[in-house]
């Protein structure tokens, strides 16, 4: 028996092949293409959203950055230390140390001497010699343009594409530096140092590199961006005292879980009177994850709606193919043909276009793969080019396979069991409920045939497959309504600053980060007719109950503070504002109370005991604070009044040059009605008002 219908079905295959070709084709290139695109999006959301974590694995990343100023400020304090990185390498959890130290190698100009341009003298760009692997085989970096530097040649470098741009310079380009110790540069102040350099030398850059701190940044993070040098070089830097104020890269032994522990041990290794700050990656990661989260969703859910559609319409084709077959079906069944016949009659080619097809489909997800990840992700991906995702590829298949076999056999049942022709009714023998309604309702002729038209679905060669078509007209729109719905809330949100805390209409800061707005500017704000009012913010780290997050210190009763969403603003010393993210963090709600401290007892007077402080509220929090260090942002930091710390800590802070006591930011509201560009080229004028009292300041 099982040899007679195998005989039958293979000669029916090959003699009704070519009349029913097309219906195969149809269904093979319907699964295959929309449902290839619907695999490739899955995939490509898959991928956007791990990129990141996979790069970090790959790079060896670290888990935590500090930066360190030692009491005195000046070299040699500031100098790289080997020792000062050993005593760290020491620390408890600390299972690597690499360190990047700042140097000042300025280029040489036209004319053979050293010369700043701009990008360098505004700290805009950092020239950075990397020690203990730092990039290499630590936080490696990834060449989007050129290559990574050889890490044996001191004649090589790479720049950042932010850098090369500022820069304006190309790969390939060989450059002439001078280098400078840090003591010739301190003393300087503004400027080239006075006298010769330390050494000279010439290197050729070979690459534009992406750095995992810089994939997803906001404005406090942009800059400085990096020149960065090779460890054959790093060593003659260091021997000639030329690299300071290095930021210390650690890998702990269990990640994000001992950073508060390293910290505070951190914290304890430096001498009293130090500032320090501290960057995690797992904020930067949670960072770039919910920047590609958008592209991740939305390719994810394009994905399941053609993944639909192709499901929906492979259906239709299904369903089309078998009715077509019927009369053949009814020949068969008189020449005598049984249900095993009938039905392995009607499935062979369509099951074969089924298995075609989902074939097709997942060479089409391995074909497009090279398009993702998408968006900020792309730039650091460490493995580009083609990839195959099981996971996708093996339940696309499946589900392909699976649902339309099932659609495929639950028809040719239904098919198989129907015994002869239904008699042919008429359209207008045979009305749905829907066009019975509608003239009942004493509908116009018009309405009621265009009703029967749409919803009626017919009979014989004639009959329409009504309801997926609704269907998919019902997907279409959905589709079109939410891509609608989701732009303009986009647009919504990054049309409106003060949606993320940016409530003002400018702010004035000093070129690199952690300096002070001198007075002269603040006092011209008070006098500008153009200005309504503005507030001064202070910017630091400190340990909220145990763990560090990045501060917003904001006068009491200030003109303006971050948008509030609930509760208040800050109006007296034992109060905070929370933003939501740091809230969930330190599992608060509004109305309990936190603990801050900053230092420890032995880095007294700058030390701010643990003092107990009552939430009062929340906040959107704008993106402000010191480069390449925590800092608030939406979500995230802690609003806390100004005055909070210790009168000793404030003496000891107090600068006699009034010029360097000040606020980091001052933030800038304008007056309703008035001049964009007027009011825009006042503050223009107080800046550079304030730029020329701090070019003639000797301190």
């Amino acid at each position: 028996m099982n040899s007679q219908l195998f005989r039958f079905t293979w000669y029916r295959f090959t003699a009704s092949l070519r009349r029913r070709l097309g219906g195969y084709l149809a269904v093979a290139l319907l699964v295959g293409l929309v449902g290839g695109l619907a695999m490739a999006s899955v995939a490509g959301a898959r991928r956007t959203q791990s990129t990141f974590p996979r790069y970090l694995s790959a790079a060896h990343s670290s888990d935590l950055e500090f930066q360190a100023y030692l009491s005195g400020g000046a070299p040699p304090a500031n100098l790289y230390s080997s020792a000062f990185t050993g005593r760290i390498a020491h620390l408890a959890h600390v299972t690597g140390v690499a360190a990047a130290g700042q140097v000042f190698a300025p280029p040489d100009g036209p004319n053979g001497q050293p010369y700043l341009p701009a990008a360098l003298q505004n700290n805009e760009v950092n020239e950075i010699a990397p020690i203990g692997g730092l990039f290499y085989s630590q936080d490696r970096v990834i060449a989007d343009e050129g290559r990574v530097p050889d890490p044996a040649r001191p004649d090589e470098f790479a720049v950042t594409a932010q850098a090369l741009r500022l820069l304006h310079w190309h790969v390939g380009q060989e450059v002439n530096f001078s280098a400078f110790t840090l003591a010739a540069v301190s003393v300087s102040g503004v400027g080239l140092p006075p006298g010769p350099p330390a050494f000279r030398f010439r290197a050729k850059l070979v690459g534009v590199v992406a750095l995992d701190t810089a994939v997803v940044h906001d404005e406090v993070d942009a800059y400085p961006t990096f020149m960065i040098f090779t460890p054959a070089l790093t060593g003659r830097l260091t021997a000639a005292s030329d690299a300071g104020y290095a930021t210390y890269y650690l890998r702990l032994d269990h990640g994000a879980r001992d950073v508060s522990a390293v910290e505070k041990e951190l914290i304890s290794l430096l001498p009293p009177g130090s500032f320090y700050n501290f960057h995690v990656t797992s904020v930067g990661e949670a960072q770039v994850e919910r920047a590609t989260k958008p592209e991740s969703i939305a390719l994810g859910v394009f994905g399941a709606i053609a993944g639909l559609a192709a499901l929906l319409i492979a259906g239709q084709a299904i369903s089309r193919a078998i009715r077509t077959n019927r009369k053949d079906l009814e020949v068969l069944r008189a020449l005598g043909a049984g249900p095993a016949m009938l039905a392995t009659d009607a499935l062979t080619g369509i099951l074969g276009a089924i298995l075609a097809g989902s074939f097709l489909a997942a060479a089409l997800c391995v074909l497009l793969s090279p398009a993702a990840p998408l968006g900020v992700a792309r730039q650091v991906d460490p493995s580009p080019g083609f990839t195959f995702d099981w996971l996708v590829l093996g339940a696309g298949y499946a589900l392909f396979v699976v649902t339309l076999t099932a659609i495929a056999v639950g028809l040719t049942f239904l098919a198989v069991r129907a015994r002869g022709s239904r008699p042919t009714v008429s359209p207008t023998q045979e009305s749905s409920r829907l066009v019975s309604a509608a003239a009942r309702l004493g509908l116009p002729p018009a309405s009621i045939a265009g009703i029967r038209f749409a919803v009626e679905r017919g009979r014989g060669e004639d009959a329409v497959p009504v309801g997926s078509a609704l269907l998919g007209a019902v997907l279409a729109v959905a589709v079109v309504v939410t891509t609608i719905t989701f732009g303009n809330g986009l647009s919504t949100l990054v049309s409106r600053p003060s949606l993320y805390g940016w409530n003002w209409s400018y702010a004035i800061e000093t070129a690199g980060s952690g300096n002070n707005v001198p007075p002269v500017a603040r006092n011209l704000l008070s006098k500008d007719k153009y200005v309504a009012s503005w507030t001064g913010f202070n910017f630091a780290d400190a340990e909220i109950d145990g763990q560090t997050v990045p501060i917003l210190l904001v006068p009491t009763h200030a003109a303006f503070s971050p948008p509030i969403l609930s509760g208040h603003a800050v109006e007296g010393l034992g109060q905070v504002v929370l933003g939501g993210a740091t809230l969930a963090q330190l599992h608060k709600h509004l109305g309990d109370t936190v603990v801050l401290s900053y230092g420890s007892p032995q880095d007294a007077p700058v030390y701010v005991p643990p003092t107990t402080m009552r939430v009062v509220g929340t906040a959107t929090f704008p993106a402000i604070g010191n480069a390449g260090s925590l800092h608030v942002s939406m979500g995230t930091g802690v609003m806390v009044p100004q005055g909070i710390e210790p009168l000793a800590m404030r003496q000891a802070l107090t600068s006699p040059d009034p010029n360097q006591n000040g606020p980091g930011l001052v933030a800038v509201r304008l007056r309703n009605g008035v001049s964009a560009s007027a009011a825009l080229a006042s503050l223009h004028s107080i800046a550079d008002t304030a730029s020329r009292v701090v070019d003639q300041d000797p301190n």
